[in-house]
């Protein structure tokens, strides 16, 4: 049985401790200019990164631009920086536009907020919600005072989805539509609520909920037309259950620990029972395993195909691939990352930013090994956590550490071609 002692995977959720390479951004002279409109990376006065591997981001490009003959530069534009309360990374939309934050009061009385309060929900008042702009044109605005965890993004990126905490109220999902500036709180009638999911079509959100023992938590669907919270499939391994996420309108991934590890669990709803997976790599207890996904915020690949999660007793990122459950893994140290396309893989590690090629465009030498001899190309140096990829867009967003420990620093870059 795997049992990690406090803090509890801290480096997980700490990921804007990170060291920036000085002296990254240098002059934009050889960047070549699009056609049409103007494009975003020249809108934010990007910059050509001196220390980008060229074959690297070539090969992350678009299939298409790499019939150009011309060649590829990476460019980058710093946006406006985020606070760093030690709550997790910052969110990013699914289309790139809002960036969603937690923040903590700076009162010196105010205690440290653990890992196991966003289980249990308590000792959360000193924490505040907040949405802007990831461009940065105005302040942000402030979506919730305290109270308040688990933020999430809709499909579209039209609404952001949270667990808002009351000591009079209780327990309630928060969703907050960026456009409108509406958010509205609903109870649901579950006393305790984590890891929320919202379904492509807007319709209904998955959670983990409970009543007083949070490894009892069972997976709820809630109906955002009548508040109603239904449940899900019963227990199959016995352990809790967390972590849903959407693969359609209907059909749902999530974890169900146990104590040899747990495993991935696919259900339709409606039906009787949930479908095992794959098995998995976790601690039993719900207090270790809520860090899976603290570092990958789009865990399944744009085909469908692969799941990634965190296993901390490797210290590694590992895909499940979902028919047949076959794994893969990254090398150890590996802590967040986010997919570009089905044949690549961003992942960061405690040196650098890489790009790692995906099963799906790599055979390993050795199938069955845990580590293999996958290519994997140096993009930057130094730490950085990508929160956000679109190769269509050729972009990505990256967090690391500011100049003050209190501040993440959030750039953007673009593959261009010369």
């Amino acid at each position: 049985m795997l049992h990690l002692t406090p803090p509890r995977l801290l480096r997980l959720i700490d990921l804007g401790a990170v060291c920036v390479a000085a002296g990254l951004l240098v002059s934009t002279a050889g960047c070549g200019a699009g056609t049409g409109s103007t494009p975003q990376w020249r809108q934010a006065n990007a910059q050509a990164l001196e220390h980008a591997d060229e074959p690297g981001w070539q090969a992350i490009a678009p299939s298409n631009a790499q019939r150009w003959s011309t060649g590829f530069s990476a460019v980058a534009s710093d946006r406006p920086g985020l606070p760093n309360a030690g709550l997790g990374l910052p969110r990013v939309s699914a289309d790139g536009q809002w960036i969603a934050f937690l923040d903590a009061a700076t009162d010196a009385d105010a205690a440290a907020v653990s890992p196991d309060q966003w289980v249990t929900g308590r000792g959360l008042g000193g924490v505040s919600l907040w949405v802007r702009g990831v461009e940065g044109e105005g302040p942000p605005r402030q979506v919730a005072a305290g109270d308040v965890a688990w933020p999430t993004w809709s499909a579209d990126g039209s609404t952001l989805v949270f667990i808002s905490h009351d000591a009079d109220t209780g327990c309630a999902l928060g969703l907050h539509d960026v456009v409108t500036q509406r958010t509205d709180r609903m109870s649901v009638g579950l006393k305790k609520m984590l890891t929320p999911s919202m379904s492509p079509d807007g319709r209904r959100v998955a959670v983990g909920g409970y009543g007083e023992v949070a490894d009892q938590s069972l997976i709820f669907v809630v109906d955002l037309d009548t508040g109603r919270a239904l449940p899900g499939p019963p227990p199959t391994l016995g352990g809790a259950q967390l972590m849903p996420h959407w693969l359609d309108d209907d059909t749902l991934l999530f974890i169900e620990l146990d104590d040899a590890g747990g495993g991935l669990m696919r259900w339709t709803v409606g039906s009787p029972r949930a479908d095992p997976v794959a098995p998995l790599r976790l601690p039993d207890s719900i207090f270790d395993a809520i860090h899976l996904h603290a570092g990958v915020a789009y865990p399944v690949s744009p085909d469908g195909r692969y799941f990634t999660y965190y296993a901390p007793g490797r210290d590694q990122l590992v895909w499940v691939a979902l028919d047949g459950g076959v794994e893969a893994s990254l090398d150890p140290g590996a802590q967040a990352g986010t997919w570009w396309n089905d044949q690549w893989f961003l992942v960061a590690d405690s040196e650098q930013l890489a790009l790692v090629a995906s099963p799906q465009a790599h055979t390993p030498d050795s199938p069955g090994t845990d580590t293999d001899s996958r290519p994997q190309m140096r993009l930057l140096p130094g730490r950085w956590a990508p929160l956000w990829a679109d190769a269509e867009e050729r972009s990505m967003l990256l967090v690391g550490q500011d100049a003050s420990p209190e501040r993440f620093r959030l750039i953007q870059l673009w593959v261009v071609t010369k």
